[in-house]
């Protein structure tokens, strides 16, 4: 991220955006940090970031509720005094800004839980059409087709969570 690109805003802008709460200074250093670090991991959390006359700023604008986009303000800088503030209630692009680490995890780990989903219905559509094949060109109906069967579910299972998590974990931009 380039900390020289300023955003097209003048001072007064900045300064209505503060005050709308559709723009949150980042005061803490280490959680400045924290922010530049997650969005050169996640390029697509760079829309939540600006910079104005070397300061780093939360943007909130995407929030459409003034109400909740209040709420997240304050949530925000709640956890700016206190880091064991819960942010479950920031919006998920915000929330991997803020907590890149933490996000991280539960990203693999949701990536990993939901190719397994998929494999099992990888699984059986591979194991119906194996079955259809058995029947249509007419082979043997003994103890090898039903090996035959489940060898098929695995190998269909496997692979369908395999290409599943690689595509959640890497290629969606952002958390579940």
């Amino acid at each position: 991220m380039n900390q020289d690109a300023l955003p097209l805003t003048s001072p007064a802008d900045v300064e209505h955006l503060l005050s709308q709460k559709k723009a949150l200074r980042v005061l803490q250093p280490a959680l400045r940090q924290q922010i530049e670090q997650g969005t050169r991991q996640n390029p697509a959390l760079a829309s939540y970031v600006f910079y104005h006359q070397g300061e780093l700023y939360l943007s909130l604008a995407s929030i459409g509720n003034a109400q909740r986009r209040a709420q997240t303000y304050d949530l925000i800088q709640r956890y700016q005094i206190d880091p064991a503030v819960n942010l479950h209630k920031v919006p998920a692009g915000l929330r991997m800004c803020l907590q890149p680490k933490q996000n991280r995890e539960s990203w693999r780990m949701g990536a990993v839980a939901m190719g397994a989903m998929a494999g099992i219905l990888f699984g059986v559509m591979g194991m119906a059409i194996e079955i259809l094949m058995t029947a249509v060109f007419g082979f043997s109906e003994t103890n090898s087709g039903a090996t035959m069967t489940a060898v098929t579910f695995v190998t269909c299972w496997a692979l369908g969570w395999a290409a599943t998590t690689y595509y959640l974990w890497r290629k969606h931009p952002l958390g579940f």
